[in-house]
């Protein structure tokens, strides 16, 4: 593992790694705060000093179609959110589809799985985990849509997690085809029987949040009853009977 006091972002380090050809192993990065975290498509991540848990792992040489690259972030999911709640049991966590998970309805966790070129022509996986361990003063931006997992009543080593988090994927990315990380992920998820609007491009697709399939595509009823799979695209808005959550 390498630890850094501040970085750019733990992802970025990795791939200038992976495409110097300067990492052949599994590796862990992690760093007390990000200058320029990010996650999907590029939006940033928030990552202030000490509050947070800021990593990346790398997986070298693997072969993942790329179809089956939003699997690999729902099981990544799975694993973070078993490992924190080995910590936090008492902690309600859901899962937004895909890349994103909840505490107290408030996105605290941020998860990117990248596929990079290595100078040998292969693929190498890196996976980046931002998570909102205690963070408190958000930007004006976040505030209303950004939580923490701990608030300031729990503390934990973070480097106790970070191993337990490396652990559970560990487990889950030895076999994630397999149907109980689909399974378990859909239990968690918040979205199901719910109305979304969801980001596909520069579209936006309206209806009933169904399932997730066997490929980890978000099944959404239209208003004329076609279930439409969505491989990719980013849930904005969740109606609840009670509120709205915007992403």
């Amino acid at each position: 593992m390498q630890s850094f006091d501040e970085i750019d972002s733990t992802n970025q380090y990795l791939k200038r790694l992976v495409t110097s050809g300067g990492q052949n192993e599994p590796l862990i990065v992690v760093a007390e705060s990000q200058t320029a975290g990010y996650g999907k498509r590029g939006r940033s991540f928030y990552s202030p000093e000490k509050t947070g848990i800021y990593m990346s792992i790398l997986i070298p040489y693997v072969e993942i179609p790329l179809n089956l690259v939003g699997r690999v972030t729902i099981g990544v999911a799975v694993s973070v959110m078993a490992a924190i709640q080995k910590f936090f049991p008492s902690v309600e966590l859901t899962a937004k589809w895909v890349n994103d998970i909840l505490a107290n309805n408030r996105k605290a966790v941020g998860i990117l799985a990248e596929l990079v070129d290595n100078p040998s022509g292969q693929a190498d996986l890196i996976v980046g985990i931002g998570i909102n361990l205690s963070t408190q003063n958000f930007p004006e931006e976040l505030k209303n849509k950004a939580g923490s997992i701990a608030g300031v009543s729990k503390q934990v080593e973070r480097e106790r997690l970070v191993a337990q988090i490396y652990l559970e994927f560990v487990k889950v990315f030895s076999d994630f085809k397999n149907p109980t990380i689909i399974a378990n992920y859909r239990h968690s998820l918040g979205t199901i029987g719910k109305e979304v609007e969801v980001r596909v491009g520069s579209k936006i697709i309206r209806g009933i949040a169904r399932d997730i399939d066997d490929d980890g595509s978000l099944v959404v009823e239209l208003n004329d009853g076609e279930l439409r799979h969505l491989a990719s695209g980013d849930v904005v808005k969740v109606n609840t009977p009670n509120s709205n959550y915007y992403g």
